[in-house]
Parts: C-alpha cells; structure tokens; sequence
C-alpha cells in the first residue's frame, strides 16, 4: 500500500493522522462584540457602542425592569 489517509484541517491546511486532530486544529475564535441598543449596529469596543447614540436613555437590564413591576404591585 502507498497511500494513506490523513486528515486537513478546513482553515490552515495542516495535515493530521486522526481526524479529531484536525477539527480542533483551528475551532473558531470568538470575539467580544459591543452592540449598540438603539440602532444594533455591533462595535468592537464597548466605548463606541456607548458612544453611537449618546442622545438617547440607556436600555434598563432585565433586572431593573423586573424590580420596576415589582414596585408597581406595591404602589
């Protein structure tokens, strides 16, 4: 016999005798994103998607708007 298998990661082309070798070669990088509340547009920094639309009230968390109707029910 004077072939045998190998395996290539899908990214860099690195050539692996095991399969599973090769699919964790290059698994995808994940990235901090920062998402504008207003508009969605998606900024690399946090200071920019703060910054996109500053006219506008910042978006209450969950955990303020429950705390808000929990008020109300005492009101």
């Amino acid at each position: 016999m004077r072939s045998r298998a190998m395996y290539k990661c899908g990214n860099c082309g690195e050539l692996y005798e095991d399969d599973s070798d090769a699919s964790d070669c290059c698994r995808p990088a994940v990235y901090d994103v920062w998402e504008c509340t207003t508009c969605h547009v998606v900024h690399k920094l946090q200071e920019e998607a703060d910054a996109c639309h500053p006219d506008q009230p910042a978006m209450p968390t969950p955990e303020e708007l429950e705390a808000a109707g929990q008020q109300r029910l005492f009101q």
